[in-house]
């Protein structure tokens, strides 16, 4: 592990680093492999090769893929090793150590973005994006069409859902949409049952259990705990993986005794492969696709960068300063 954080994460870490230096200064990314070639002339390649295969040429053991690695992948993105090697670097990324928890969930940040931004905020559904004869574009809202110069869409477009925005009016399609991997999140309070994972109590069982055979019930099991975490702390809340809802028969199996059982049911993340896909993130003139850089990796972190890409797009075409920084303090 040492030799991999030195030789490929280590230094995927600090490419973020140009990429906020980017940023500040202004600077722009059309497409997904422009912001990749940002952060160094080797991410582009990583698209269409393997994390297996990109692993396995660096030397690195099948075991130690078929162990380690696709544990990584499968607990982040419940996908096995066929994924593109960016997006499993990325997966191994997110199983070191030192990474920060948000009190009160990932919500918080957007809800402090936009409490700072003091957007008018309209809370509802748009259900399809119209391109207007004078370029601009209608957001139709129910029954009624709001106009608007720029769109920013922070929402994926998915092939495989029935619940997507329809874009009118455009010469050609907009956005190709992509596949998603289902992702089953299971929380739930309970004594996990420590015989069937071969352990003699429950005071053996780690806080971490991590599949490694993709045709199991479950991809992982882990503790969780609240962000000022106190030793004193006994009562256990699981989070469960899963490609499809957990039976009760399956919970009976993993657990002895348990109750409040909440399950959220997604469309978590696109389902990588290597093909060649290139999105935008601005399709059509003055309309931006966040979600793009999803193909890269799909992350809070690229998130944000997405994000701020779009609104810089932006506010290059408008004649207004931008907002100050966000200060986290106030």
């Amino acid at each position: 592990m040492f030799t991999m954080n030195r030789h490929l994460l280590s230094p995927l870490f600090s490419y973020f680093n140009r990429v906020y230096k980017l940023q500040d200064g202004m600077n722009t990314f059309d497409n997904v492999h422009e912001f990749l070639a940002s952060l160094s002339p080797s991410c582009p390649p990583m698209l269409k090769t393997s994390i297996r295969d990109l692993l396995r040429s660096q030397g690195y053991s099948d075991l130690f893929v078929d162990e380690i690695v696709f544990a990584a992948t499968n607990v982040n993105y419940n996908q096995n090793t066929d994924i593109h090697g960016f997006v499993g670097a990325v997966a191994l990324a997110g199983a070191q150590d030192g990474l920060w928890s948000v009190w009160g969930g990932n919500k918080q940040i957007p809800k402090a973005l936009l409490d700072h931004s003091q957007a008018n905020h309209i809370s509802k559904r748009v259900h399809t994006v119209t391109l207007l004869p004078n370029a601009k574009y209608g957001l139709g809202v129910h029954d009624v069409s709001h106009v608007y110069d720029y769109v920013i869409l922070a929402c994926p477009i998915i092939e495989n859902s029935a619940t997507t925005i329809n874009f009118e009016g455009f010469p050609n399609p907009v956005i190709e949409p992509i596949k998603y991997q289902r992702t089953v999140t299971t929380l739930i309070h309970g004594d996990l049952n420590h015989a069937y994972f071969n352990c003699k109590s429950a005071q053996d069982l780690p806080n971490l259990i991590f599949s490694t055979n993709n045709e199991l019930f479950f991809s992982s099991i882990t503790v969780i705990y609240p962000v000022k975490y106190n030793k004193k702390y006994d009562e256990k809340v699981y989070k469960i993986f899963s490609k499809e809802e957990l039976t009760n028969d399956q919970l009976d199996l993993l657990f002895l005794k348990y109750d409040n059982v909440t399950v959220i049911d997604w469309l978590a993340t696109p389902q990588y492969d290597t093909s060649d896909k290139n999105l935008n993130f601005e399709p059509y003139k003055n309309l931006f696709y966040v979600n793009a850089i999803e193909w890269a990796a799909s992350a809070m972190e690229m998130s944000a960068i997405s994000g701020v890409n779009a609104a810089l797009h932006v506010i290059k075409r408008v004649d207004r300063p931008p907002t100050p920084p966000f200060d986290p303090n106030h």
